[in-house]
């Protein structure tokens, strides 16, 4: 079913730029209605009969928010078709990408369809991975910055990782295609060297980018590998997301 390849319904659409991406209307085009309505203890839910379905997003949560929601439950409806039912929270929807389970599915083919690769590659390309591009890019396919971030190091051609920390260590990691070649992965531990420590420890401001020791987020003896490049940015009380990206000299 064209439906169940993202790209392939965009393409088939004729959506040749971001702002394009008009989820409401494929969402119409796939035989599901998207309504917006105040929710509480989920940010999406939806309910599914035949070939029809209503998926109800949130109405309080910011536009990026809403926008991944709606094409989370599409998700749902067009890979769960005939067990769908279901009601999803914020750490449903920013759970792994990379997971198997139902969540995980959905999280992947919302941001497939709302950073598809054959529109979000050309303008990565254009800019070096920092938050500061992250942010320009978040702003044309109108989605968070995590989602943007995620999508970056999937589709970078650099040797990167999105590393999510607490102040109790890594919660969670992307790495690029490249990085997982190197096998090179991120501590548990939350590196006192490190800015995210800084951020989250002593309520520094984020700093930009900064060359640290790869020592400060990776283990082992990997010798392709010797220092990297940290940009960090705080996303929620207790959380920040840092982009460690290898430099030239780093990678061989």
């Amino acid at each position: 079913m064209l439906a169940d390849d993202p790209q392939a319904l965009l393409r088939a659409l004729g959506v040749n730029a971001p702002r394009e991406i008009d989820i409401e209307a494929i969402a119409q085009y796939c035989g599901a209605t998207v309504m917006y309505e105040p929710l509480e203890g989920c940010e999406g839910r939806i309910i599914g009969f035949s070939n029809r379905a209503i998926i109800t997003v949130n109405q309080r949560a910011t536009e990026s928010r809403r926008r991944f929601s709606a094409a989370h439950e599409l998700g749902h409806w067009l890979k769960h078709r005939g067990k769908v039912a279901l009601v999803c929270d914020n750490d449903q929807l920013t759970c792994k990408w990379d997971g198997h389970d139902k969540e995980g599915v959905a999280n992947r083919y919302a941001a497939e369809l709302l950073l598809p690769q054959y529109l979000f590659q050309p303008l990565l390309k254009q800019r070096l991975l920092t938050f500061e591009a992250v942010r320009w890019l978040a702003e044309q396919f109108e989605t968070s910055i995590t989602a943007t971030a995620i999508r970056a190091v999937q589709l970078t051609d650099s040797h990167a990782a999105l590393i999510c920390s607490s102040e109790h260590g890594r919660q969670w990691f992307e790495l690029s295609p490249r990085a997982k070649e190197a096998q090179c992965w991120p501590r548990r531990s939350l590196s006192a060297e490190s800015c995210a420590s800084a951020i989250l420890k002593r309520d520094e401001e984020p700093t930009g980018l900064r060359k640290v020791p790869a020592s400060v987020w990776f283990g082992g003896k990997n010798a392709s590998i010797r220092n990297v490049v940290e940009d960090t940015v705080r996303i929620t009380a207790n959380l920040v997301l840092s982009l460690v990206v290898w430099t030239s000299s780093s990678a061989k």
